[in-house]
This record gives C-alpha cells, structure tokens and sequence, in this order.
C-alpha cells in the first residue's frame, strides 16, 4: 500500500511538471474558445449590432419595423419581408438563434437560389429579396 501511495504522488507530480496551467478540478477534454469580441468598427452595424446572434422573435420584429425600402436594396412589403424570413432562415435548420455566420449562409443560399431562376421578372424580385437582406446587415459585414 505503501508503494503505490508513492507511485501516485510521483505520477501526481510529473502531471503537475507537464500541465502547470491546468488544476486539478478542471476535466482534461477540449474547452470551448471564449467568444470574439467586436472590433470598434463593428459595432451598433446592422441588426446585430454589437451582439453575435439575435433570437428569432427580434429577427422578426426587426424586419416588421424595418422601412420597405433599405439602403441599397429593394423595396418589399411587411407579409414578403416576414415570408422572407421564414423561408430563408427556417427554424428547424437554424433553430431559435441566428448568428452572423448563419445570417450569411442564409444569404449565400438564397443567391444561389437565384442562379437557378429563368425567368427575368423572378429573377428581379430575387434580387431585391437579396438586397434587402445585405441592406439589413450593414455596411462592415458583406
């Protein structure tokens, strides 16, 4: 009983010499990285503004309060701008929080969408959803 008592305080003492940093409490399994924090330009920008996700019911509300027409996009009516939202972003493939990265893969998407289109008069509309959706971001995030 002895020896073995010895054979772990000297295996106590290598792990201390190999991870100094780390307690003893902490769990040796990958932690997560701390959240970015946004550069001075980045911030009050677009419907995140400062923060980097937005929950669904104020992604929503925003695009109700949004002006139809925004700054350097389309011009489109409440009921398309909530549509818009529902069909872009749905919630079972990006759940209650959209984040920014989410926001532009959305985006990207819905552009690609738009390769597919034929007709001209489709393809206008498209291009406004499109649009509107950059305007919404801000200028720092396209």
């Amino acid at each position: 009983m002895n020896i073995l008592n010895s054979i772990q305080r000297a295996g106590q003492a290598i792990s201390r010499t190999i991870m100094p940093d780390r307690q003893q409490n902490k769990s040796l399994g990958r932690e997560r990285p701390p959240e970015r924090k946004p550069l001075e330009h980045e911030k009050e920008s677009g419907i995140f503004g400062s923060h980097s996700k937005i929950n669904r019911p104020s992604f929503i509300r925003t695009l109700k309060r949004s002006p139809e027409r925004v700054e350097g996009g389309g011009k489109l009516k409440k009921m398309e701008r909530i549509s818009l939202a529902e069909e872009t972003y749905p919630q079972k493939e990006y759940g209650y929080y959209i984040t920014r990265g989410e926001y532009k893969r959305g985006l990207r998407h819905l552009v690609k969408r738009g390769r597919r289109i034929t007709k001209p008069t489709e393809k206008m509309k498209h291009r406004t959803k499109i649009k509107f959706l950059q305007g919404l971001i801000g200028e720092n995030e396209k």
